[in-house]
């Protein structure tokens, strides 16, 4: 997937002491078939480099890819880049979801789950979503169940992703505007595809019976949940980076993580509790 900002970081220190760490694939026939590094790629391509370094990890393709998945922990793949591997492997390969589920060492929900992510996604909306301009988890939470519920076209979420992307929205108001287009008239329909996100973003705000309910400690809830979601997911894409590297790093990476560590039993638990807190009294899982 791209990332703007990362890229052009990682252009720079690129440009002034090369690629240092290999790129990741499998060699077959004497051809260099990439599975990690594509980012690296593009910007030694826009430097003119000659050549990179590079690791193969099999010489057939399926067992490369099988090998990567399986410890994509440390590559901290999105679950876009997971379902694509994995389709590559139904689609070309012909390995069966369960045969997946059992060479990964997954269970054959989560084989099915990015099986069906790309399944209905279309061109326009794929592009949007692997370029980063539009949340991955927005489109799978937000604007397909609402197309499941209201057997909307796949025309319409194709208007309203592209007039939603790249505009720095976050989930919650993809959320709201999703609902909107989705669920309301024609007159917000319209101004969502005409471009107006800032007076129909506004104007939800207002009417949004939830919002309005909110209390000052609600409200900062809410804000913590979105801003901590979103650093996570952060952290998950660079905690791994092979540039982290200095000692001072991990001494103060140590402290603050250990930190971490001793809070993680009170935050899950208060997590679990708001998930199934929110959730009807006879869907509720009761998590433990």
């Amino acid at each position: 997937m791209y990332h703007a900002g990362s890229e052009r970081r990682l252009f720079a220190q690129i440009a002034e002491s090369g690629v240092k760490e290999p790129l990741v694939g499998v060699t077959k026939s004497g051809q260099h078939i990439l599975l990690d590094g594509f980012k690296r790629w593009r910007c030694a391509k826009k430097l003119s480099l000659p050549s990179l370094p590079f690791r193969s990890i099999s010489t057939d393709e399926s067992t490369g890819i099988i090998g990567f998945v399986r410890h994509s922990n440390a590559h901290s793949l999105t679950i876009v880049e997971q379902a694509c591997l994995v389709g590559e492997l139904r689609r070309v390969h012909g390995l069966s979801i369960s045969e997946i589920a059992r060479q990964l060492e997954k269970s054959v929900a989560w084989v099915s789950i990015r099986c069906s992510v790309l399944a209905d996604m279309s061109p326009l909306v794929r592009e949007h979503v692997m370029l980063g301009n539009f949340p991955i988890y927005s489109y799978m939470y937000h604007v397909r169940q609402f197309m499941r519920i209201n057997k909307s076209a796949p025309e319409d979420a194709d208007s309203f992703v592209g007039a939603t992307a790249a505009k720095g929205l976050s989930q919650r108001d993809i959320g709201l505007l999703a609902s909107a287009y989705f669920k309301g008239g024609a007159e917000i329909r319209r101004q969502i595809d005409d471009g107006k996100i800032n007076i129909c973003l506004e104007s939800l705000h207002k009417t949004d019976v939830t919002a309005v309910d909110y209390s000052k400690e609600e409200q900062g809830v809410i804000a913590d949940l979105d801003l901590v979601g979103r650093r996570m997911r952060r952290l998950g894409f660079s905690i791994k980076k092979a540039s982290l590297k200095s000692p001072s790093f991990f001494a103060t990476a140590q402290l603050l993580s250990g930190g971490i560590i001793r809070a993680l039993p009170t935050f899950t638990e208060g997590i679990k509790y708001l998930y199934d807190r929110g959730r009807p009294e006879k869907e509720r899982c009761h998590l433990t």
